[in-house]
């Protein structure tokens, strides 16, 4: 390995898991835990191939225990394809967790997800040039027991061992063009997964589960009464929905869609003509509207299934005494076109709501407390850096409360935050959202969903004064709303017509923009589109085509280096809360978080301040800040 990688003193193994599967009994229908811990679960052999040039060999079944026990004492860096798969094999079933995990998958989400449609073993080894067998569509619904009777084995075994070289190959070729503190991060990752530490609390889940099937029976009893409904499907099906509202004399909103080129009902809950009927005089279409929000909103009902679930299944059933009640945290490398993380098994802990009684679940093991640290403002703090919009900077800086002071501009009046707290929310969103070119109309019906809930009901903003607040961003702002025309300069870098460029921290190349630790943005075949007279950017990622402009641009590039700035202090406290026994348990988005043992919060919480304070070594004058919480679960540290 390069003597430059921070893994150079690792033995390097590869390996593949393979296991029973069936039509029933598999990764499409159930969630990775509930797999890996279910009776029927069979590992039927291993793929390992040791360094760079040993041939890979076949562990059998049976010897897979063996195997694993073999490695204690060495110290190893295991490589697999899908460590969120594999690894929590390794952990979950045989107790093994090597000293670093690092996965292909997520180094080719890093890396080359922006020019694959998928970065599945097939897709990764086929962009280059390598292909992968289709054994295993031969053996479904087969043991090894049966593989072996089927005179399948020799072939089966071989695809394993295939697909372990393939592992190789890929990390091979992908290795040199990861920064090295990525390969850190790639392993503190994985362990919030495959090293189980948050418990569950079930009655706080069963609970959650209870009032939310209660609150959509509600809502559906309420709405049949007054409007005739009959059945759920009324409400999940479009034209079902449409003619329940022409019964009560509402003309369905509809809006253009681009991509079919027809008018559709504009029902989703980011379609304003929509939402505005949940202020309807009518009670009849209000509680309708209502009842067709809450259940087509799935999400949280769906993820608490889950987690209660998986709380009432036996981890480490073979090595040491089974535990239940554990909550492993899916996190996934590379998820997003800026790099931010993206989460698992379909239970998303990017995505649990702030409210949401999930996070009251998520409870620190005994003798433990959870805590968190939260980079203040940092999307915000990061765009008045990046921009050179040094008042707003200097207001950060000197602790102002910066939301009242925009509110003050927008109202032209002195803005207290107990006092006015309807005109300092307008003046939070504004900074929170403006940055990024958004047009009035989106920030009013911003600001109405984010207060819908709040005590008081919602905050409708007229026109005219949505519109002031957007031109109050803009002219107060100028060096961020500058920035909107400044950045559409770089398109010609990075279609190729012009030369490689330095952007302040960044480097535009053709294809990409380069951040400050080596990490990129794609912009994968970035061309205009003419539209008649006008036209419009577009790029593709991933295989799908996205739009882009000047703020897009620029909200990409603040993300990114919000990432890269969050990331790189959880790496810079990886050795020294070591010495605490604390690592990191889950992240999202600008937040780090941990289960500290309760002799250790005061040291930890001061770490945690001291870093997430720091400037990065590329932004020295970036003002940053951090809110600490702490508490015995999740939802009570925040």
């Amino acid at each position: 390995m390069p003597k430059d990688q921070p893994t150079s003193e690792l033995e390097y193994i590869f390996v593949d898991f393979e296991s029973f599967y069936s039509k029933e009994y598999t990764l499409k229908k159930l969630d990775t835990p509930s797999y890996i811990l279910d009776p029927r679960f069979e590992a039927t052999c291993l793929g390992v191939a040791e360094g760079v040039k040993d041939r890979p060999y076949l562990v059998d079944g049976p010897n897979i225990q063996t195997f694993f026990d073999s490695l204690r004492g060495r110290r190893v860096a295991m490589v697999s394809h899908h460590a969120l798969f594999d690894m929590c094999i390794a952990s979950w079933q045989f107790g093994y967790v090597p000293d670093l995990i690092l996965d292909t998958m997520a180094m080719a989400r890093t890396l080359r997800q922006h020019c694959l449609d998928s970065v599945s073993l097939d897709a990764v080894a086929a962009h280059f040039g390598m292909q992968k067998g289709k054994t295993l569509y031969k053996v479904v619904g087969m043991t090894r027991a049966d593989i072996i009777a089927a005179g399948l084995w020799p072939e089966y075994t071989n695809y394993c061992l295939n697909d372990t070289e393939l592992c190789r190959q890929i990390f091979l070729r992908l290795l040199p063009e990861l920064p090295v503190e990525e390969i850190v991060l790639q392993d503190m990752i994985a362990r919030c997964a495959v090293e189980p530490v948050f418990r569950l609390n079930e009655e706080v889940l069963a609970t959650n589960l209870g009032q939310e099937q209660a609150r959509k029976a509600e809502l559906f009893s309420q709405a049949a009464a007054l409007t005739g409904l009959q059945d759920e499907g009324q409400l999940q099906s479009n034209p079902q929905f449409a003619e329940l509202l022409k019964t009560l004399g509402v003309d369905p909103p509809m809006k253009f869609s681009k991509k079919t080129e027809k008018w559709t009902y504009a029902f989703s809950k980011g379609d304003r003509p929509f939402l505005e009927l949940l202020e309807s005089d009518d009670p009849s279409v209000a509680t309708l509207v209502e009842a067709r929000l809450a259940h087509k909103s799935t999400g949280e009902e769906t993820r608490t299934h889950r987690m209660l679930n998986i709380g009432r299944l036996e981890f480490f059933p073979r090595t040491r005494k089974p535990e239940t009640g554990l909550m492993p945290i899916p996190l996934m490398v590379g998820a997003a076109i800026t790099h931010r993380l993206g989460g698992g098994w379909q239970l998303n802990p990017q995505n649990w709501g702030r409210k949401s009684p999930i996070r009251k679940s998520i409870m620190a093991p005994p003798g433990h407390l959870v805590v968190t640290a939260d980079s203040r403002q940092i999307e915000a703090r990061m765009n008045a850096w990046f921009c050179g919009q040094d008042d707003l900077l200097e207001e950060f800086r000197k602790g102002v409360d910066v939301y009242a002071s925009f509110a003050s501009t927008i109202y032209q009046m002195p803005i207290d935050k107990n006092q006015h707290p309807k005109e300092r929310f307008v003046g939070k969103t504004g900074i929170l959202q403006l940055g990024y070119q958004a047009a009035w109309r989106k920030f009013q019906l911003t600001v109405w969903l984010l207060s819908y809930h709040d005590e008081g009901g919602p905050v409708q903003l007229p026109d005219g004064e949505a519109q002031r607040t957007v031109y109050s961003y803009r002219n107060r702002m100028s060096k961020i709303s500058g920035m909107w025309n400044i950045l559409p300069q770089l398109f010609n870098v990075l279609v190729g017509i012009e030369p490689p460029r330095q952007f302040g921290v960044l480097r535009v190349e053709k294809g990409r923009i380069v951040g400050p630790n080596g990490l990129c943005l794609y912009y994968d075949n970035l061309k205009f589109d003419f539209d008649g007279w006008r036209g419009e950017w577009t790029y593709e990622y991933n295989g799908y085509t996205y739009k882009i402009y000047g703020g897009k641009m620029l909200e990409n590039i603040i993300q990114f280096l919000a990432r890269i700035a969050v990331m790189q202090a959880a790496v810079r406290l990886k050795k020294p809360l070591a010495e605490y026994s604390t690592r990191l348990t889950h992240s999202s988005h600008d937040e780090i978080v941990y289960a500290v043992p309760e002799k250790y919060v005061d040291p930890v919480t001061a770490l945690l301040r001291q870093e997430m304070k720091r400037p990065p070594a590329w932004a020295p004058t970036l003002p940053l800040d951090v809110d600490i919480g702490v508490g015995l679960s999740y939802g009570d540290a925040k």
